[in-house]
């Protein structure tokens, strides 16, 4: 597995050319494992485990069907772009933050992993904003049971809950 021109790909070495060969190139998303089998590599690439079959240089894709209890709960990708309900880039300009079905998450402008701000699940949070400095995200929210302005400081993972006045209130534009 090599990285030489962006997504990780599958690549041989010939020991005798010392000649390198993208065997199935990175395209998209990494190639997170490989292992070597009779005739076959297996490697697992964004949750689909794939055969390089090493005779005629072709990937398969085997099916796998997983059949649990309550499948409406199991984890799944869905795309957030219809629910996102507020947004902001960081200052540096090299991550932004969205609110979108409750989360806040952070994203990278270009290659890297999306962060949630919180794992609490049945939060409505809202209207994030960074800090002009890039420390600090802001965001509505009410893990607290009642509506309160979150500072989640981005180096050390702590959320701090300010009270915005009493209720009913309602407050937006962090």
């Amino acid at each position: 597995l090599s990285d030489p021109k962006g997504p990780v790909g599958l690549h041989s070495y010939d020991t005798e050319s010392k000649k390198v060969t993208a065997e199935i190139p990175g395209e998209g998303f990494d190639i997170k494992s490989a292992s070597a089998g009779p005739g076959v590599i297996v490697y697992e690439k964004l949750g689909s485990i794939n055969l390089y079959d090493l005779t005629t240089k072709k990937s398969s894709v085997v099916p796998i069907t997983v059949r649990g209890d309550f499948p409406e709960v199991r984890p799944a990708f869905k795309n957030l772009e219809p629910y996102i309900t507020g947004s902001a880039i960081s200052p540096s300009g090299q991550r932004a933050v969205f609110s979108a079905r409750g989360w806040v998450m952070t994203l990278p402008a270009a290659k890297g992993d999306a962060r949630l701000i919180s794992e609490t699940q049945g939060v409505h949070r809202r209207d994030p904003a960074w800090s002009p400095d890039g420390k600090t995200i802001s965001y509505f929210g009410d893990e607290n049971g009642k509506q309160q302005l979150a500072l989640y400081d981005t180096a050390s993972g702590k959320t701090k809950f300010l009270d915005l006045g009493d209720a009913p209130a309602y407050y937006y534009s962090a």
